[in-house]
């Protein structure tokens, strides 16, 4: 049993000096300039703009059928599975006004 509490302490004092080196890190970043410190914050978006695309372009490749993909690919497509709606065709909404009619007549 002392063997796991040791463990756990170790455990807590790893966790809290990786927060205090990052403390320390943030209070280093306040005391710089404003000029390198906004060079230095617009260098990390950078990194991080580069990493989700990185990401995106892997998710695309793993898995080509994701729902995203056929979206992009139904937008995409030039051949329209409906023929397109004439000015005054409301044959459609009159059916369906008609079915809603009797569906709430029933209700």
């Amino acid at each position: 049993m002392c063997s796991t509490a040791a463990t756990a302490t170790a455990v807590l004092e790893e966790d809290f000096d990786a927060v205090l080196n990052e403390f320390d890190g943030v209070m280093a970043d306040f005391s710089c300039t404003g000029q390198y410190r906004q060079c230095q914050y617009q260098a990390h978006l950078d990194q991080v703009k580069r990493m989700s695309a990185s990401e995106d372009r892997h998710s695309v490749n793993s898995s080509p059928a994701n729902s995203l993909n056929c979206s992009v690919e139904k937008l995409n497509s030039t051949a329209t599975e409906m023929p397109k709606a004439k000015l005054g065709d409301t044959q459609d909404l009159e059916d369906f006004i008609a079915n809603l009619d009797k569906t709430l007549e029933g209700m």
